[in-house]
């Protein structure tokens, strides 16, 4: 393992052949079904609890970085892109790490300009 690998946290994830991005899902499939749209509500949330517990925030959740695929036993659902992600810290860490009068957690919380800002 060399320094970088050593001083940066990273993911690896599997490879989903035939995966879309929610934004492509939701263009090519339209909205869920109610029953469909609380399935993958669950997906998500189960997905999040396990990187909560790890301490790790996703900070940037939206259709695009949800990846759908439909199975014989139903819609697969991963969350991707975590570029955006936070490891906890303490409120005390958080008040030290200031950076132009900002916290690196709320200059990081922006994420993506919503589509009024293009």
């Amino acid at each position: 393992m060399d320094a970088y690998q050593q001083a940066h946290p990273y993911f690896v994830t599997e490879y989903i052949e035939g995966a879309l991005d929610g934004e492509t899902w939701l263009a090519q499939h339209g909205k869920f079904d109610v029953p469909t749209g609380i399935a993958v509500g669950i997906e998500i949330a189960k997905g999040l609890q396990v990187a909560h517990e790890k301490g790790i925030f996703h900070l940037d959740l939206k259709p695009a970085n949800l990846l759908f695929k439909q199975t014989e036993t139903g819609l697969m659902v991963k969350i991707i892109d975590f570029g955006l992600a936070r490891v906890a810290t303490s409120l005390r860490q958080e008040a030290m790490s200031r950076q132009s009068g900002l916290t690196q957690f709320g200059q990081t919380i922006v994420g993506t300009c919503p589509e009024m800002c293009h």
